[in-house]
């Protein structure tokens, strides 16, 4: 099934899930996502949903109806964003000659 599909399914199921409240796990949307796609994986579903309106916490996944539902979304992700940044200084730490020089555009895939 094309994406384009696949993402309308994903809304209006997500339709239900609106205010953290009413948060769905993961699974259980992955669960109603294989009825349509029965070869869909979590990391198909993780990719579809990261490019939605659509937050998630640690309940699960849901539609923000409140600015402190976006605010905390936005410090969930810091709050795993930053121990994987602490991954790239330790890199760095080892390897300094390794850091990208101010003003030259860092080379993201190799050579």
């Amino acid at each position: 099934m094309d994406n384009t599909r696949l993402t309308l399914i994903f809304m209006k199921f997500m339709q239900a899930h609106r205010g953290r409240e009413n948060a769905i796990q993961r699974d259980r949307v992955l669960d109603h996502m294989q009825l349509w796609e029965p070869k869909m994986t979590d990391r198909q579903l993780r990719d579809l949903y990261s490019k939605q309106p659509v937050c998630s916490c640690d309940q699960g996944l849901f539609i923000p109806i409140r600015p402190a539902e976006v605010e905390d979304f936005k410090k969930y992700l810091e709050a795993k964003a930053i121990p994987l940044l602490s991954r790239y200084k330790t890199v760095l730490a080892y390897y300094p000659h390794l850091a990208p020089v101010r003003g030259e555009q860092q080379e993201l895939f190799g050579n």
